[in-house]
């Protein structure tokens, strides 16, 4: 089972789709109706997408018009207001984040809608997470348009609803042909009266790895009716929508699977019970199995909110739970360690299943560096008050090297994979408890990052978990950094740099492309304040690819970061992406992919990825140096550190809790955060 999903008959869906691959057929509508589409592969649209309507246009009536109805959070388009007919007032468009169009009254029509302000660099991976939980089309709809009015028993004509919002997530987006997201055109009265307004246009949400063919994406309000009747007015057009994406390296909603067949399926008994349909809803956090009930397809619908489901095809089974992370404010429940089917060393009393999902068509190689993100307060009635009594275990015995960073709320642990993981695959490791007295953090096999310990780097083992690591101990530089140009520095349990002077430092460490650097540091404060990581092909080369963040605002912190190129004297830019940085440490993602100057990309504070432009080409491994411009105030960095490219540029997920306990030997599953 491939668990692709191909759509050759018109569809309407009736709960979210959670596929690898999606494809719309040529001649094919899919109405999505409110729902979303989250692909661990490629969506291909070769038909017509339609987001469908959200029902929330006003009713016309003998007297003032219904008002549309409203999404208060919402980026879309808000709603059109009614027509006046004769002593009817037209009723009021449905607000979005911006107000509805006013009633119409006298000889005045309905008003317009309005388009809202999007959520520019504030759209985030996390901004995005919040917003499924809560239910996208708060976020992505449009305003109803509002009903006409009218008097002496006749009824102005309806409001037109406001168009649902449409998600799509895929490692790559590519629309051939159409998808509108518009709003529904208002009615007329079918005797005297105001005509209804129109609702207004959806908002297009697209979040890939990368968006290959955007197409032709439609968002606009739908039109309001003309009025019947002398003395009467029409309704307004609603606002219109737009398209926003974001491009991710992890994608924000979690979801991968992995093929299986249904006689490999050992699995717990179901905690919650239920009939196989085309839409079923289960209880969040059940695992459920089944050998019978065979659906049609193998496309699996959900609840808009999360939900645990399940649905079947005729030689594989989808098992389905919900990812047990941050966002659920209930305790998740480690498992005794007798319960366990697989071997752990002892004083190990409790375990969770950690499932590490390849969801690309590559593999992960052993040794690779795999981020696990954990909420530890999912468990924190096993765990003592430092979190320091348990560690990562393969289930063979075997305790597996881990390294911590911490930034207030989430722990996110490095943790070299001992096994390779084959394509669209998973692998399991464990989060083995103890005692609470126990404590794991020895600095060898169990370590942190250097400024979480007591004692600066007491605790650091980075140089163990990552290919190239510096964490500037002491008062010295690292043996492999030498100075250039004429730096004012300082090295004090981190370096700090620049102070209005112009230079840098050579990293001296052989880096084979592709790879990954991570920097932990703070980038001044200064007016025009700039670092720099420069690639270029040689010590000796004038031309360099330069991974850039810009401080553009003495003292209010409004910067930007950028990757852009210096080739025989002239300077081009990529795409550059603004954020309100706060004077303090963020994690600076710098991917080298491959040689060319587009094959390097930045990312910031959890902003979208940039790349640089298609016009240089260095070789491997490249010549890498740190810069700051001259009036940089302080720069300062507590450590660096570079590691593996996961297939595909995309991180493969970890699922941890109940929901991720697989007794079994292969599995099917997806999981959503």
């Amino acid at each position: 089972m491939s668990n692709d999903i191909i759509y050759s008959v018109n569809t309407t869906l009736t709960g979210n789709v959670y596929a690898h691959n999606v494809t719309v057929n040529s001649g094919v509508t899919l109405i999505t109706n409110g729902y979303s589409v989250i692909c661990t592969g490629t969506f291909t649209n070769n038909g017509t997408v339609q987001s469908g309507y959200s029902n929330n246009g006003g009713t016309g009536t003998n007297g003032t018009g219904g008002s549309g109805g409203s999404y208060t959070s919402s980026y879309g388009g808000s709603g059109a207001g009614g027509g006046y007919y004769s002593g009817g007032d037209g009723g009021a468009g449905g607000n979005t984040q911006v107000s509805g169009g006013a009633g119409g009254y006298e000889s005045n029509n309905g008003g317009n809608g309005s388009s809202t302000t999007g959520p520019g660099s504030s759209l985030t991976s996390n901004l995005i997470q919040t917003w499924f939980n809560n239910g996208m089309q708060n976020y992505l709809a449009g305003g109803g348009g509002a009903g006409g009015g009218s008097y002496n028993g006749y009824q102005g004509g309806n409001g037109g609803s406001g168009a649902y919002g449409l998600y799509i997530q895929a490692a790559t987006f590519v629309n051939n042909s159409s998808i509108s997201l518009i709003g529904q055109n208002g009615q007329g009265s079918s005797v005297y009266g105001g005509g209804g307004g129109g609702g207004g246009g959806g908002i297009m949400l697209i979040a890939a790895g990368d968006i290959s063919a955007l197409g032709t994406i439609t968002t606009t309000g739908g039109t309001g009716a003309g009025g019947s009747g002398a003395f009467s007015t029409g309704g307004g057009t609603g606002g219109n929508g737009y398209t926003i994406s974001l491009t991710y390296k992890e994608p924000p909603i979690l979801a991968t699977f992995i093929s299986s067949t249904a006689s490999e399926i050992i699995s717990e008994k179901a905690s919650a019970s239920a009939t196989i349909n085309s839409s079923p809803s289960f209880a969040t956090g059940s695992l459920l199995s089944a050998t019978s009930g065979v659906a049609s397809s193998a496309t699996v619908h959900s609840n808009e909110r999360p939900s645990a489901l399940a649905s079947l095809s005729a030689s594989a089974t989808l098992i389905a739970s919900s990812k047990v992370n941050a966002e659920s404010s209930t305790k998740s429940t480690a498992y005794p360690v007798n319960t366990a089917s697989v071997n752990f060393p002892t004083g190990v009393l409790y375990y969770v299943p950690i499932i590490i999902a390849n969801g690309q068509s590559s593999e992960v190689p052993a040794g690779f560096q795999q981020k696990v993100q954990l909420n530890l307060s999912q468990y924190s009635q096993y765990l003592n008050a430092s979190n320091t009594n348990f560690n990562f275990q393969d289930g063979k015995g075997h305790t597996l090297s881990n390294w911590l960073q911490f930034n207030g709320s989430t722990y996110t642990y490095w943790i070299p994979l001992q096994s390779s993981i084959p394509a669209n695959s998973y692998g399991i490791i464990y989060l083995a408890i103890y005692a609470t007295t126990y404590n794991s953090i020895d600095g060898v096999i169990n370590g942190m990052a250097p400024n979480l310990s007591q004692t600066y780097a007491q605790y650091d083992n980075g140089g163990a978990i990552f290919n190239y690591y510096a964490n500037f101990t002491g008062n010295v530089l690292p043996a492999s950094w030498t100075v250039y140009g004429a730096p004012n520095y300082s090295v004090n349990n981190g370096l700090s740099y620049g102070n209005n002077n112009r230079g840098g430092f050579t990293i001296n460490a052989t880096m084979n492309v592709p790879f990954i650097i991570d920097a932990y540091i703070d980038a001044g404060t200064g007016l025009n304040g700039e670092l720099d990581f420069r690639f270029a092909s040689s010590s000796t080369s004038a031309n360099y690819i330069a991974a850039s963040i810009k401080n553009t605002n003495s003292g209010s912190f409004a910067s930007e970061y950028v990757v852009y190129t210096y080739l025989n004297g002239e300077y081009t830019d990529g795409t550059a992406s603004s954020f309100t940085a706060s004077d303090s440490n963020s994690i600076e993602e710098i991917t080298v992919s491959g040689l060319n100057s587009s094959d390097v990309s930045l990312q910031y504070e959890n902003g979208s990825a940039v790349s640089g432009p298609s016009n240089l080409s260095i070789t491997s491994p490249p010549y890498i140096t740190t810069y700051s411009q001259s009036t940089v105030t302080n720069v300062f960095l507590q450590y660096l550190f570079s590691r593996q490219l996961p297939p595909n540029g995309i991180m493969p997920s970890a699922y941890s809790g109940p929901t991720a306990k697989w007794v079994s030997k292969k599995v099917a599953i997806f999981a959503v955060t």
